[in-house]
């Protein structure tokens, strides 16, 4: 036990994941202890409150078991289950020595997720182009260039093939039609990255790339479902990221500039899942009629929908399905995850 608080560490940086020597007996024991604890909810240490400290700790599996954190007051010893508020902290603390405030990139991932979240749950303002085939998809003029985009729709497939279609960044060129690049830069965590695509556009547009931040909202206790936020990132937009993401800016290529984009993947039941999609982009592509725009917008968003019926088709024939079974870690834990949602319904 000695051992292990020795060496664990609330969050790791990044550079401190690689694997260490294999004599490194008590790294890999807290690196191993820290893979089995669930980082959406934090329990929180309030006997010192007075004196200005909070300790906050990460939820073990018999805790996500009986929605301790979640639905029950998060709070080391109250089990309060009424009028509960949800809050986002900037937890500031020291570990080895140095002085870390590693939720301050959370609270701002939770007030642009609760955005993402009333674009999804609103119509206000969305302008309703193509309903058809059990799927609607809906334009938003933002302004400034921007063209906001939203479709929604059930696909006859399980929710582990939908989400392996989205999670599999390396994959897209497989189907994305121009994308002709695709790949993870840099993972924080299972679920928090940055991530390179580019696209070939027809003569005589020049490609266009984009990079973005993206990490998952993990609402499977509450409503079976999974969101992912992408937020597109320049070097000047985040210097913080400047040295992970400046070997993929070409000066050849037109960066396009993504506002936001999300998706929601939600269990229906085992053959079906119901999705959302919805994003706000600029392409760049200012001497293009508006009007021309907004109408190729309008049949993407439908399209897309479309595509990802048919690419979920294939999924057990391919690799993605590879992936599903081999990748415990990502689809095995929210598989665990769903259980425990359907146990309660």
């Amino acid at each position: 036990m000695q051992l292990l608080k020795k060496h664990y560490q609330f969050i790791r940086n990044s550079e401190e994941d690689v694997d260490v020597e294999p004599n490194e007996y008590g790294e890999n024991l807290a690196k191993e202890y820290e893979r089995k604890l669930f980082r959406d909810y934090a329990i929180a240490d309030l006997s010192k409150y007075k004196e200005g400290k909070i300790g906050l700790r990460w939820r073990t599996e018999s805790e996500v078991l009986r929605s301790k954190g979640d639905l029950i007051c998060a709070a080391l010893n109250c089990e309060e289950k009424e009028e509960l508020q949800s809050s986002l902290l900037n937890f500031s603390y020291k570990e080895n020595g140095e002085v870390k405030q590693c939720l301050s990139r959370i609270i701002h991932d939770g007030r642009f997720a609760e955005f993402i979240i009333g674009e999804f749950e609103t119509h206000n303002e969305w302008k309703l182009c193509v309903e058809k085939e059990s799927m609607k998809s809906f334009y938003k003029d933002r302004g400034s260039g921007m063209h906001a985009v939203k479709v929604e729709g059930t696909i006859h497939a399980s929710m582990f093939q939908v989400l392996s279609i989205f999670y599999e960044v390396d994959l897209y060129k497989s189907w994305v039609p121009s994308m002709r690049d695709s790949l993870v830069i840099h993972k924080f965590g299972k679920y928090r990255f940055l991530s390179y695509f580019s696209f070939n556009l027809p003569w005589p547009f020049s490609p266009r790339d984009l990079i973005s931040y993206a990490f998952a909202i993990d609402r499977l206790e509450s409503d079976g479902s999974i969101m992912v936020s992408v937020q597109g990132i320049t070097p000047a937009t985040h210097p913080e990221y400047k040295d992970k993401i400046g070997s993929y800016v070409s000066q050849d290529n037109v960066c396009a500039e993504c506002e936001y984009a999300s998706f929601l993947v939600k269990y229906v039941s085992p053959e079906e899942t119901f999705v959302q999609i919805v994003g706000s982009v600029d392409p760049k592509l200012s001497y293009v009629p508006y009007w021309f725009i907004n109408m190729v917008t309008d049949q993407i968003s439908y399209l897309s929908m479309s595509k990802l019926r048919q690419v979920a088709k294939t999924v057990p024939h391919t690799e993605y399905q590879t992936r599903i079974d081999s990748n415990d870690e990502i689809y095995g834990d929210i598989k665990r995850r769903l259980e425990i949602f359907l146990s309660k319904k």
